[in-house]
């Protein structure tokens, strides 16, 4: 039915005053990463004896003021300091053409946020849902929150987070790696670890 009070003069003011409600409402994520001050690294270990740590130069890491954390890892941004196997990593092993992406879910402590001031800091685990290579497991994640002022948290993994590859369908790709590099082989146990500065973005 026609609405008598919303005229062509009147219809932009209404559409203006839309839109400005929309921008009040609160963000969903209070919190971003710097990529500059933070880091995903993982460590493979062949021969049974070597070990080398690599990371993924590309992320995002943000945490609603409800504690709700997401991670999103760009797999192609593997950093190995050695390109052709960077792309053996891409290819064999993440299948970044199928599986561009791997996220990362989980919710910190019920009021951890709210709770800590300037100075603080305080450790706990989490139990988080990682999606890689078209897989979803729970992954349990010992880390510690540091607010370094009020408008910025320093999140690290306490000690590493061990993903088995097995658990994800990456073990294909890892005999694919062994057989390519010539290695008697290649651990299937892989630690993670990281450092996430993030700020408030309101």
């Amino acid at each position: 039915m026609h609405n008598p009070m919303i005229t062509k003069a009147t219809l932009p003011l209404t559409i203006i005053a839309s839109l400005l409600s929309l921008c009040s409402l609160p963000a969903l994520a209070g919190w971003q990463s710097l990529d500059h001050s933070s880091s995903l690294s993982f460590i493979s270990i062949k021969k049974n004896a070597i070990a080398e740590t690599h990371e993924f130069k590309s992320f995002n890491a943000s945490v609603t003021d409800d504690g709700e954390v997401k991670v999103i890892i760009d797999l192609s941004s593997v950093a190995t300091g050695i390109d052709i196997r960077d792309t053996r990593m891409q290819e064999m092993l993440f299948e970044t053409s199928k599986y561009s992406e791997a996220v990362l879910t989980a919710k910190l402590p019920n009021g951890l946020l709210a709770s800590l001031v300037p100075g603080e800091m305080k450790q706990f685990n989490i139990d988080g849902k990682l999606e890689l290579h078209g897989q979803a497991r729970m992954v349990t994640i010992s880390c510690a929150v540091f607010m370094e002022a009020k408008d910025k948290l320093v999140v690290t993994s306490t000690q590493p987070t061990i993903i088995q590859a097995a658990e994800f369908s990456l073990l294909d790709g890892i005999k694919q790696l062994t057989d390519i590099a010539g290695l008697d082989a290649i651990a299937s146990a892989i630690p993670v670890s990281f450092v996430l500065t993030l700020e408030n973005d309101k």
